[in-house]
């Protein structure tokens, strides 16, 4: 059983890599909309990241 959820911590924390690195590398389009600047985008990041914190703490 701890197996399985180590497994889906490590699918969690690399799917909220690739998603912090599409938000602030990639610049998709759809992302970088005047009405997702400032509070939004930060906002994004820092519940991105607390979820990277939690789930190496998992791990």
């Amino acid at each position: 059983m701890i197996g399985s959820f180590e497994w889906l911590a490590l699918g969690v924390l690399l799917s909220c890599v690739i998603f912090l690195i599409r938000r602030n590398v990639v610049k998709v389009t759809r992302l970088n909309s005047k009405e997702l600047n400032n509070w939004p985008k930060t906002d994004a990041n820092i519940i991105l990241i607390t979820e990277i914190l939690l789930m190496s703490a998992f791990l």
